[in-house]
């Protein structure tokens, strides 16, 4: 007899949806079948949808270090509750993750308070040793972050985003030839490099030249134009080429490039495309009118763009949607738009986003478990244990209400600082039931989790297909 069942949902597997019965035990999924099965727990899918937990491939919780932005548990928590079920967590903390000691000493203590399962993303940087790098491949980092466009504090490697401005020693930028080395030694520890595509020289020079006025959304985006991204992912692509590494870009604004990445690839470059649900739902005109709240970088562009990056989800040139989970005090956030921080909490609401696109007819619904579940997990050596309703896999399950919707107040939102534009905000779908390897997080839309049982998650197969010999 199985522990217990979810029966008469329309399942998504990768075979595609139909009404049937999934069976889970001891934390797995043991039986996908029409019929019914003995079971000590019976949960009643009928009208309802059932997908794969999620994964958001693109966190950033900032812990630790910069937790009055937010912590690990209230990013955790926030996840579960938009039907997120493993992070993968970027190094913008302080310290930065650069070594293997940090990351054996951060799967510690997250594991203590976290609420679904985690990958942590090591930074990458001009001045890290290739021991250091092959350490952190060796620990168990699910891939490495670099961020192209910005100089980095010397000592904490924490992001700089004005140097000029900046009082203590900084790493700059890295230059061209930096970039080519690093790919080169990230190949070697077999891990993928997630990008963030901007061309500081770019940003520098429109920042010194601007016809715009200081606080205006027209100004941000003459200083962070999409030719910043393109100039930069082509030069990506040719690296790629000559390294032989494993590249992703993270967090596409620019809808321009897709044609060349998807060329790039027919050509043998080992290289994936991320979007965020940002740059999907709005334009620069709605951004302008959220003010520093709607502040990213890459920032929301034009129309064309978040018109062609959907288009590009369409055709298959965008491989997954990662939130970029950005929160910030709101002290700081409600500052101008020139002095606030760039950031967009997202997490809880990656999954809802998608759904109220697709229910309003601007995505297809089936791509969904694609780009946040099956994609995510077989770049990032998760699969097949995460990212589909299979046999085998983690019982991540989630159960959704197409029929419901979902009005985002500051009481449900989880994250430590719930912001506009999210704030106020009622979308199409409902996020009803979801489990974590076959527990119960979330039951009729309410967090009744009672215990932190999220597990670190090495990669164990990565990009070359070999199995990683030595996880954490």
């Amino acid at each position: 007899m199985y522990e217990w069942g979810i029966e008469q949902a329309t399942v998504w597997t990768p075979a595609g949806a139909q009404k049937q019965n999934v069976y889970v035990d001891k934390g797995q999924i043991v039986e996908i079948t029409g019929a019914l099965r003995p079971c000590r727990v019976r949960v009643d899918g009928q009208g309802k949808d059932l997908l794969p937990g999620m994964i958001d491939v693109h966190v950033h919780s900032r812990d630790p270090g910069l937790t009055e932005e937010e912590d690990w548990a209230h990013s955790t928590m926030a996840a579960a509750m938009g039907g997120i079920t493993t992070i993968l967590e970027m190094p913008n903390s302080r310290p930065a993750l650069t070594n293997a000691a940090q990351l054996r000493e951060r799967v510690g203590a997250f594991q203590e308070n976290a609420w679904v399962d985690f990958g942590l993303w090591a930074l990458l940087s001009p001045d890290m040793a290739e021991s250091e790098i092959m350490a952190l491949g060796s620990a168990g980092a699910v891939g490495f972050k670099l961020f192209w466009g910005y100089a980095l504090d010397a000592v904490t490697h924490t992001l700089v985003y004005d140097p000029a401005r900046y009082t203590a020693p900084v790493i700059p930028a890295p230059s061209v030839g930096d970039v080519l080395s690093l790919l080169e030694t990230a190949q070697r520890a077999s891990r993928v490099v997630a990008v963030h595509a901007e061309d500081a020289s770019i940003i520098r020079h429109r920042q010194q030249h601007s016809p715009y006025e200081v606080d205006s959304y027209a100004r941000l985006l003459w200083e962070h134009p999409a030719v910043s991204e393109n100039a930069t992912i082509a030069v990506l692509i040719e690296l790629a080429r000559a390294s032989g590494a494993a590249v992703h870009i993270v967090h596409l604004a620019s809808s321009d490039m897709l044609p060349l990445i998807a060329q790039a690839r027919k050509q043998g470059v080992d290289i994936t495309v991320e979007t965020a649900p940002h740059y999907l739902l709005w334009d620069a005109d709605q951004a302008a009118s959220f003010g520093a709240a709607a502040k990213a970088f890459p920032p929301i562009r034009e129309a064309r763009h978040r018109d062609g990056l959907r288009e590009g989800i369409a055709a298959g040139f965008i491989d997954m949607v990662g939130s970029d989970h950005a929160p910030h005090d709101p002290a700081r956030k409600s500052r101008s738009l020139v002095e606030a921080p760039a950031g967009i909490p997202g997490v809880q609401t990656l999954f809802l986003s998608l759904m109220h696109l697709a229910l309003g007819g601007a995505l297809d619904f089936a791509r969904i478990p694609e780009l946040l579940a099956a994609a995510p997990a077989k770049r990032f050596g998760l699969w097949p244990r995460k990212g589909a309703i299979q046999v085998g896999a983690d019982a991540d399950l989630v159960i959704v209400n197409r029929r419901g919707t979902t009005l985002l107040t500051d009481n449900n939102q989880k994250t430590l600082h719930p912001q506009k534009p999210w704030t106020g905000l009622t979308l199409m779908g409902q996020v009803e039931d979801v489990y974590l390897r076959g527990k119960a997080l979330v039951h009729g839309g309410e967090f009744i989790a009672q215990n932190p049982q999220g597990q670190f998650l090495p990669p164990h197969v990565i990009p070359d297909g070999s199995e990683v010999s030595s996880p954490v």
